[in-house]
C-alpha cells in the first residue's frame, strides 16, 4: 500500500458524494492497486477536514462523515460494498436535525426529523424505500397531525389536532386525495362540518353543524377550524 498526496480542490464539497469528491481531490488517501482502499481524508482551506470516508477496492465501505468549512459534523453514514447501510445522521451547526436507516442503499425503518430547538417533528416508516404505515408530525414536542401511508402515498385516516391536543379534522385518504367522510370539529369536540369525497372532489354540499351538534346553514365554523390550524403551525 502507498499513501498519495494531491493538491486541495476549491470545490464546493458540503452538496458533493463523497464518490466525486474522492475522484476529484484526496488530500490523503490510501490506494491499492490504482484505487481508494482504506481511509480517506480531504481538507478545506482552513486545514480541518470536510470528508472522512472508508473505502474498500474504490468503492465506499465504513464510515462517511462530512463537515461544514467550521469543521461541524454536517452527516455521518454507514457504508456496505458502495451502499447506505444502516443509520445516517444529518445535522446543522451541529445539531441533530435528521436521522435515517438504510438497508443496501434503500431506506428501511423509521425515519426522524427534529427541529432547531431539538424536538422531533416527524417520525415516519419506510419499506424498500417507500413510506408505509403511520406517520407522526409534531410541533414543540406536541402532535399535530397522525397520518397513514401505504406505497409512498397518504391511504387512510389523516388526524389534525390543536395545541391542546383537541380533534380539529378526520380525513380519509386514497392514494394522496380525500376520499371519503371528511369531519371537522368544534373546540369542545362537536362536529362542526361534513364533506363526502370521491376521488378528491365533494359529492355534494357540506352539512355543517352549530356547537350544540345541531344542522344549521352557513360556514362560520370553517373559519374557526382554519384559524385553530393556522395559529398552532405558526407557534
Amino acid at each position: 500500500m502507498a499513501t498519495t498526496t494531491a493538491p486541495t480542490t476549491t470545490k464546493d464539497t458540503k452538496s458533493a458524494n463523497a464518490d466525486s469528491v474522492a475522484a476529484e481531490a484526496m488530500d490523503q488517501a490510501t490506494l491499492q492497486e490504482g484505487v481508494l482502499h482504506g481511509e480517506l481524508v480531504q481538507y478545506g482551506e482552513n486545514k480541518k477536514p470536510v470528508v472522512q470516508a472508508n473505502y474498500k477496492n474504490g468503492v465506499l465501505h465504513g464510515f462517511l462523515k462530512l463537515f461544514d468549512d467550521k469543521g461541524k459534523l454536517v452527516q455521518e453514514a454507514q457504508y456496505r460494498d458502495g451502499k447506505q447501510e444502516g443509520l445516517t445522521k444529518v445535522y446543522h451547526q451541529g445539531r441533530l436535525m435528521m436521522e435515517q436507516t438504510f438497508v443496501a442503499g434503500v431506506l428501511q425503518g423509521e425515519t426522524k426529523t427534529y427541529s432547531e430547538a431539538g424536538d422531533l417533528t416527524t417520525r415516519q416508516i419506510y419499506r424498500q424505500g417507500e413510506l408505509e404505515g403511520e406517520a407522526l408530525f409534531m410541533n414543540e414536542g406536541q402532535l399535530i397531525r397522525r397520518a397513514q401511508y401505504s406505497k409512498d402515498m397518504l391511504n387512510g385516516p389523516s388526524i389534525d389536532y390543536d395545541r391542546e391536543g383537541a380533534v380539529v379534522q378526520k380525513t380519509h385518504f386514497k392514494n394522496n386525495v380525500p376520499e371519503g367522510l371528511l369531519t371537522r370539529y368544534w373546540p369542545n369536540g362537536k362536529k362542526m362540518e361534513e364533506i363526502i369525497y370521491k376521488a378528491g372532489k365533494p359529492l355534494a354540499k357540506p352539512k355543517r353543524f352549530d356547537q350544540k351538534g345541531r344542522e344549521v346553514e352557513g360556514d362560520a365554523g370553517l373559519a374557526n377550524v382554519m384559524q385553530r390550524l393556522e395559529k398552532w403551525v405558526k407557534g
